[in-house]
């Protein structure tokens, strides 16, 4: 099949080339689907290929190897000790259940272990023009440990990883611990009360970007050396326990905060004994009735972030304050 292949596995082992001669593929049904066998090879060629290891409907695990070579792949190894290339392209991988080891390769990769020690491996190092690979976690049902500076991981569907060359972090939705390594990291806490350290390089720290509509927040952000950039959102001022906390802020290593789920127009920063609160104020134009009719406001006022042992007189100007859309 020429390009953008759909192969999934089956009852026997097989191989299976996505871009050759069409009577090769032993199609199932008439909806073309293509059943293989538990220990399947699988490559996607050329094209946008979906590449699944397992048979159709999740009943038979097996020790695969897929490679979705050339395109924007979807590869899901199913259970089994599989292992699984993007190939070039900008590509997602699920190892799913079983110990896999799952490889970037060139492009902007999503690499996602699932339960078991799996082995996750960048194509192209961290933080280079070719690309970025992220290693995501949330889908875990338990909090993760990861720290990319030692290249493992603990806890939830971490338990036992080894990573390397990998840039970008995403947690759970739990308490997280999360740490980058000595290159430029995006590090995404998701949901809970996260701990977050970028160490060297230029990182941005997302704890998860709490809205003030529910108990998110409660982050430490911790950027380490670097000009590194901090996500934070919006929570009520009087719930101090889902503030975003930063403790390293320095104005002098070109850091800045970067304010998420806007519009805010102004912000406010007071001394609050040795640490700066930060505050907003947002408000929200409409109408009454039929557009054009009576306009109403609606002005929110509240807590971005608290920046720890740090004075008003070390900010200077808002130049470090930025939005996010």
């Amino acid at each position: 099949m020429a390009g953008g292949d759909t192969l999934t596995g089956g009852r026997f082992v097989n191989w299976m080339v996505g871009d050759g001669p069409e009577w090769m593929l032993p199609v199932s049904d008439r909806t073309g689907r293509v059943d293989l066998g538990p220990d399947d090879h699988l490559y996607g060629g050329d094209g946008d290929d979906h590449l699944f290891g397992d048979d159709w409907y999740g009943t038979l695990a097996g020790d695969d190897v897929i490679d979705g070579q050339r395109g924007n792949d979807l590869i899901a190894c199913g259970g089994g000790r599989d292992v699984a290339s993007g190939g070039s392209g900008n590509d997602s991988i699920y190892g799913q259940e079983g110990s896999d080891t799952l490889y970037g390769s060139s492009g902007f990769d999503l690499l996602v272990g699932g339960p078991g020690a799996d082995l996750l491996i960048g194509g192209t190092g961290p933080d280079t023009p070719d690309g970025r690979d992220r290693a995501s976690y949330e889908s875990s049902p338990a909090a993760v440990t990861v720290d990319l500076s030692l290249g493992v991981g603990l806890g939830g569907d971490a338990q036992g990883d080894r990573l390397f060359g990998i840039s970008d972090l995403s947690g759970s939705m739990f308490d997280d611990v999360l740490t980058g390594g000595d290159g430029n990291n995006v590090l995404d806490g998701s949901t809970g009360r996260d701990r977050l350290s970028g160490a060297g390089g230029n990182d941005t720290l997302d704890g998860g970007t709490p809205t003030g509509d529910g108990p998110l927040g409660g982050d430490t952000l911790t950027g380490g050396d670097g000009a590194d950039v901090f996500v934070t959102g919006r929570v009520s001022p009087e719930e101090p326990e889902s503030w975003t906390w930063i403790t390293d802020f320095s104005v002098a290593e070109g850091d800045r905060v970067a304010v998420a789920h806007g519009p805010v127009y102004a912000v406010t920063a007071r001394q609050d004994g040795d640490d700066v609160i930060m505050s907003y104020q947002a408000s929200w134009n409409g109408w009454v009735g039929d557009p054009g009719g009576e306009t109403w406001q609606i002005l929110r006022e509240g807590v971005l972030c608290v920046l720890q042992d740090v004075s008003l007189a070390e900010l200077g100007s808002d130049w470090w304050v930025a939005g996010i859309p």
